[in-house]
This record gives C-alpha cells, structure tokens and sequence, in this order.
C-alpha cells in the first residue's frame, strides 16, 4: 500500500570521470510505502564511455524506472520532511558480464547501490563505481542519507 509520493519535474545532470561519463536523471519520483520503505526512481540516461579511449562517447537512450536509492526505514514523513539513510551497506549485487567482482560480505565497506543503478552503469563503463570492488575508493562509494524537505498541502 503506498503512503506517499513526491514526483519532481526536471533534470540534473552528473559530469563524471573527469567529465568522460556524464549521465543524468529526469524527473525522479520517491514512493514510500505504509510500512516506510521508500524507493527514489528516475529516468537515466548518458554516455558510455571506454577507459581505453575515453574521449569517444555513445549516446545511452534515456532508461526508465532506474531505482537510484532504496530507503529502508523513511520514518515520520511529516511536514517539513525527514532525512534518511540508503540501504547500499551489505546489498548484495550482480555484477553485469566482464565487470569486477563485488567484494564478499563482510569485507570493509560491503554493499552496492541498487541493481538497475549498477545495471545502467554497465553500459556507461563505470560499473564498479557503484559497489564495493576492493578497491581504493570503496569508502567513497557508500550512499550518503537522503534529505526531503516540502509543505503538505491542507
């Protein structure tokens, strides 16, 4: 049963890897059901790029429904809004074909953001960006929490 829905109209856009990959959202929607799990969808799209010749770009048609953020506990969504925390720590994902693996669980900072986020990304070329791959980086990758602010309408 849904409890709430807030939908933007627009479009942001990331410049990422150096502005080699850029991608971007268009009208995201954050549904939260009755039980407080909410879901931050979007329409994606971008570029895809290869490390190997970064400066050649393919256009990615705009892919709907990609979930960017899972949000397990949305408690008390009330006026003037809530902030809350992302489920990436210990989400396990499979990895598109030819992408690195995920780290096992249990190795330090574990988890991914959601799996059609990781999926779109296996087209731009930066699919272990977005889960722990035992890299350098992987204390960078964990999703920050989400805050909404709004007014309810009387």
């Amino acid at each position: 049963m849904l409890a709430a829905e807030i939908q933007w109209t627009g479009t942001f856009s990331i410049n990422f890897y150096g502005s080699f990959v850029p991608f971007w959202f268009v009208n995201p929607k954050l549904t939260v059901n009755a039980s407080g799990v909410g879901t931050l969808t979007a329409t994606m799209g971008g570029y895809a790029a290869d490390m190997a010749n970064p400066s050649v770009r393919v256009l990615i048609p705009d892919t709907p429904n990609i979930v960017i953020a899972n949000l397990p506990n949305v408690g008390g969504y009330s006026s003037p809004g809530f902030t809350a925390g992302t489920g990436y720590v210990g989400t396990a994902v499979t990895v598109p074909t030819g992408a690195s693996p995920q780290t096992p669980p249990g190795a330090a900072y574990w988890g991914s953001w959601p799996q059609s986020y990781v999926n779109f990304h296996g087209v731009t070329g930066t699919t272990s960006y977005w889960y722990s791959s035992g890299g350098a980086a992987d204390p960078k990758k964990p999703q920050e929490p989400i805050t909404v602010a709004y007014n309810l309408a009387p």
